[in-house]
């Protein structure tokens, strides 16, 4: 069950306590529920996360700097 939604923007922190960045790489058996509380409910008990780093991937950097005008390529 990967996601379908884009994870957080780079440099964006959550303050909340709330869940990093990420990506939802799968899930067991089970662990998903779907349609519990509406048609488009999606209830998670159990999941696997890849966490990605605050500052970006390394395309996401490049991106960065190429949006600021400072970007010199690899």
């Amino acid at each position: 069950m990967a996601g379908k939604r884009a994870p957080l923007n780079p440099l964006t922190h959550v303050e909340d306590g709330g869940l990093g960045r990420h990506l939802i790489t799968s899930a067991p058996e089970g662990g998903v529920q779907y349609g519990v509380r509406g048609q488009f409910d999606v209830m998670m008990m159990e999941i696997n996360a890849k966490l990605l780093p605050d500052e970006g991937l390394p395309g996401e950097q490049d991106a960065m700097l190429y949006h600021e005008g400072d970007f010199r390529g690899r």
